[in-house]
């Protein structure tokens, strides 16, 4: 059996995890999600009758029979490479345009920087970002409104291809003058779930995380004190001290060390995922930019699920 068994969709799968180290970093290269990059795979192991990856449950690389079958298949994705980049220089009429959809943590925390480097390295796609809450920028790619997602939900996303490109960590926060603030104590999640706090709507990530980490511990949240539409107005509302809530902790920042709102310890573990999600296949522009946001955010790679 030959590499060409094999086509170069697959070898191309398999050079960008032997170029990335896994195959997670490998997936969103080609614009691919895990699951459908691990099926590829394993059809690939049937039709050369070996094993292609060396799994490990801290990610999976190539066997020395990969590594020698991506040598092998290197002129030919080289020459396939030239031969596209050649036709779209040919057809192009037009500088690409793409779209961005990212709720509104990622909208404030993450996306200002990414764009900054998408611009720098693709200087010729005019980039559109539209904000909206987690479950606003699923429907918009299931619509295909918009080319790529990223969201901050704990939960895997369905319908759509998704890889997990980072994380956010999402504090607990009050007013200097708020009796948690002056507690030596951690606050339980017993404690959370019955506080009447600030929170984003329904569909929201920053929600949806908190919901889902108390009901992992066995609580059901109270009714809010407040329900705020935007993380602007999240944080308007916690300084202004109508009640605690939870907020990433890379826009609370500022005001942690201005002294106008104190973090809360607490037992609660609320570390969630940041997911890319896109229907098909990625374009090129949009996995550049995925490719960017992940070697980004926070300097985490790409992980294995």
């Amino acid at each position: 059996m030959t590499s060409a068994s094999l086509d170069t969709d697959t070898l191309r799968l398999l050079a960008a995890i032997d170029e990335h180290g896994s195959v997670g970093a490998g997936a969103l290269a080609c614009g691919w999600s895990q699951q459908a990059a691990s099926a590829r795979i394993r059809r690939a192991e049937r039709t050369v009758e070996r094993d292609l990856l060396v799994r490990r449950a801290s990610g999976s690389i190539l066997t020395a029979d990969a590594v020698l079958i991506v040598e092998w298949a290197r002129p030919l994705l080289d020459a396939e490479t030239t031969f596209r980049l050649s036709l779209e220089a040919l057809t192009r009429t037009e500088s690409a345009v793409a779209t961005i959809a990212a709720s509104q943590t990622v909208s404030e925390a993450y996306l200002p920087s990414w764009l900054t480097a998408a611009r720098t390295t693709r200087p010729d796609t005019h980039w559109r970002l539209v904000s909206d809450n987690s479950e606003g920028v699923l429907g918009r790619v299931r619509n295909g409104d918009a080319d790529v997602g990223v969201i901050e939900s704990p939960h895997r996303p369905g319908g759509v291809n998704a890889s997990v490109i980072g994380t956010d960590r999402l504090v607990m926060v009050c007013r200097p003058d708020h009796p948690w603030a002056a507690t030596d104590h951690t606050v339980t999640a017993g404690e959370v779930a019955t506080t009447a706090l600030v929170v984003r709507e329904p569909g929201s990530g920053t929600r949806a995380t908190l919901e889902h980490v108390l009901e992992r511990c066995g609580h059901t949240p109270a009714r809010p004190a407040a329900e705020l539409s935007s993380t602007g107005a999240l944080r308007a509302a916690l300084r202004t001290g109508i009640a605690p809530g939870v907020v990433s902790t890379t826009l609370i920042a500022d005001d942690v060390a201005a002294g106008a709102l104190c973090e809360v310890p607490t037992n609660l573990d609320l570390t969630r995922p940041l997911t890319a999600v896109w229907r098909g296949h990625l374009s090129p522009h949009a996995r550049r930019f995925l490719e960017l946001a992940a070697s980004d955010a926070h300097d985490r790679p790409v992980t294995d699920s």
